[in-house]
């Protein structure tokens, strides 16, 4: 039987961008901070108002990720944690999982391997994490 996991945290579409005016009117450059209107909150590295080099992106749920990114993108190595327990640890490109990686649920299942643009599979396990069950071809 195949094992599926939905693991959705947040949209899909790039972060908090484009950047509220008190952040991106300034054009950020360097290593600084900036709090939503959300509730979201970004701290790190920045190049032209984009989140470019380390950081951490913090959601007003909790959920947070640490790590890379490029552009305004997860990027590199990175770990996304939510507070019900799961987490992946491991590559992102375009701020989908690329490369190696783990991915622990909170209910206990672990999928650990190759990702492709957010997409999982090893065998009957199957998994997929900021893409759809189309995009992987589930």
């Amino acid at each position: 039987m195949a094992a599926f996991a939905t693991v959705s945290w947040g949209a899909t579409a790039p972060l908090a961008q484009p950047m509220p005016a008190d952040c991106d009117s300034i054009k950020l450059t360097g290593r600084s901070a900036c709090a939503y209107a959300s509730g979201d909150r970004y701290e790190g590295d920045f190049k032209a108002g984009r989140f470019d080099g380390r950081g951490t992106y913090t959601w007003h749920n909790g959920d947070r990720y640490e790590g890379g990114f490029k552009d305004g993108n997860f990027d590199g190595h990175g770990v996304l944690t939510r507070p019900g327990g799961s987490r992946f640890d491991g590559e992102f490109k375009d701020d989908r999982p690329n490369g190696p990686g783990t991915l622990k649920l909170g209910n206990g299942n672990v999928y650990t391997g190759t990702w492709a643009y957010g997409c999982f599979r090893d065998g009957d396990r199957m998994a997929w994490f900021r893409a759809t069950e189309q995009e992987c071809g589930f």
